[in-house]
């Protein structure tokens, strides 16, 4: 199967529908499918970069043999040239002279010739009929291969780098000349214009295959969108994928240039689908944690906070504690089956407009968590505010505060909302979460008057009362791997004996 890309310096194509062409068919095993889209990557974003105008076209028709690729574009001094490029994935060979000189062949000269010749007639047409002036005098033609070749082939002598250098990607260039390709200048001295073949043609061998592409395409990649090293891996699946699903169009496709519509640009499309990736990990990260924790609450426990708030757009809800995880599992396992997402007040005052547009598309509930801070938040309670009246009854918000220090968070809070927020206490009891769950906590140790201990050892698990004694700050620190200490160390005691008398002894 083949590509082409075509680079082209024209007018400015900003509002316009992009232009098609039209695309032959062709054949490839996966991994020269895989080495033909990446290359039009790798070429497309290094064309980006270089600050070219163009078009990326892929089995353009008309070129041949060196149809994979065609760099269309304006040079140093704004002359239209050419870059015709075939691509051939060849793993663990080495290109002989005799395979040149072959009549057939992946690396026939004379093949090569007759493509060559192909593409002098197209442009001749085009220029008959008024389509255009371009020349076979400016076009490059390249064979550009995974393969190197023998020694005897390369020069002694450094060439001059050239229009090729564009598209290298670490191996050598293959240069012809009389000197040095004696019997392959003796070969094709029959054919018409061959020295002008031969001048125009290269073989660019040792390049990366597809499996090397990635760490060329990630730097340019980088350069341009700025994202963290973190993203790269991801960054170029997106960018890859988006060309590849372009590259597989039939018949006819759309060429991409260094401006396209929205729906059209590769690099638009990889920035989102980076966006999106980013906030979502923002927005699935506190569900985690409270996943991973596995507190489980009764259903009696969530039907009764339902009824306390799902009416309600906007909810106030008390934790009675410092903490306010044991309150967020409970709202996170209510909202199971709806689309939310539970956040801390630094990350909403951090990542704001990207959560406000997820929060637009991707989920109807927003629950915040109350943590410390000394920002002024009436300006964000009030974006908040101005969404819910904006957006369907589907858009909820929740916000959760901790008994202790909320005062300044609560009353802007309060202040915004006025009338349209509802304020809910959490009457949180131990006995409200599942048995097994009762027993991950009854498990954990403690100090008790000192000493340490399983708190299940001090606490009757049958004893409803007994266990919702057990406070929700005690609870949140045994969450947190804490060893709370429960009573107070027995000091200054009187020592005593309880006289013993022995009333049996028996052998055994």
């Amino acid at each position: 199967m083949y590509c082409a890309l075509v680079f082209y310096r024209g007018s400015n194509t900003e509002g316009k529908r992009p232009p098609g062409f039209k695309k032959n068919k062709g054949t490839s095993a996966i991994e020269g499918q895989i080495f033909e889209y990446k290359f039009c990557a790798l070429t497309y974003i290094r064309a980006i970069n270089k600050g070219l105008k163009f078009k990326l076209g892929c089995n353009v028709k008309g070129f041949g043999v060196f149809d994979d690729v065609v760099l269309e574009y304006l040079d140093t001094s704004g002359r239209t040239s050419y870059i015709c490029v075939q691509l051939k994935r060849k793993e663990r060979q080495h290109i002989k002279e005799e395979q040149l000189l072959n009549e057939s062949g992946d690396f026939s000269l004379i093949k090569h010739y007759e493509s060559y010749i192909e593409v002098e007639k197209m442009f001749k047409g085009r220029e008959q009929g008024g389509e255009t002036k371009d020349s076979i005098n400016d076009c490059l033609f390249i064979i550009y291969t995974n393969a190197d070749v023998e020694e005897g082939l390369k020069s002694a002598k450094s060439t001059e780098v050239g229009q090729e250098e564009f598209l290298n990607t670490g191996g050598y260039v293959l240069k012809f000349s009389e000197e040095t390709h004696k019997t392959i200048y003796e070969k094709m001295e029959k054919k018409p214009r061959y020295r002008e073949f031969l001048s125009r043609y290269r073989i660019m061998c040792k390049q990366a295959n597809e499996k090397e592409m990635d760490r060329y395409i990630i730097p340019p990649l980088q350069e341009k969108l700025k994202f963290p090293d973190s993203e790269r891996e991801s960054a170029c699946q997106f960018f890859c994928d988006y060309i590849m699903g372009w590259w597989q169009k039939k018949d006819y496709s759309h060429f991409l240039q260094e401006t396209n519509p929205k729906e059209n640009d590769p690099l638009q499309t990889t920035s989102e689908k980076l966006m999106k990736t980013s906030v979502a990990k923002k927005l699935d990260q506190r569900k985690s944690e409270l996943d991973e924790l596995n507190i489980e609450y009764k259903p009696s426990a969530l039907t009764d906070m339902k009824q306390l708030t799902e009416p309600h757009k906007a909810v106030l809800i008390f934790a009675p504690g410092r903490s306010t995880t044991l309150t967020a599992a409970k709202i996170h396992q209510m909202l199971n089956g709806t689309l939310h997402t539970i956040l801390n007040l630094k990350q909403l005052v951090l990542d704001k407009s990207e959560v406000m547009l997820a929060w637009r598309s991707v989920f109807d509930v927003l629950v915040l968590e109350s943590q410390s801070s000394t920002e002024n938040l009436q300006d964000t309670f009030a974006e908040i505010f101005t969404f819910l009246n904006e957006n369907d009854v589907k858009k909820k918000f929740i916000f959760i505060s901790s008994g202790i220090g909320n005062m300044q968070q609560t009353s802007a809070l309060c202040t915004t909302f006025s009338t349209n927020l509802t304020e809910v206490n959490d009457d949180w009891k131990f006995t409200d979460i599942v048995t097994d769950t009762q027993m991950l906590f009854l498990e954990k140790k403690v100090f008790f008057q000192g000493a340490e201990i399983q708190l299940g050892n001090i606490v009757n698990n049958c004893d409803i009362g007994m266990l919702n004694a057990l406070s929700y700050d005690l609870i949140s620190r045994l969450l947190e791997n804490e060893k709370p200490s429960i009573g107070n160390p027995i000091e200054d005691t009187v020592e005593y004996y309880i006289d013993r008398t022995l009333l049996q002894n028996k052998n055994i």
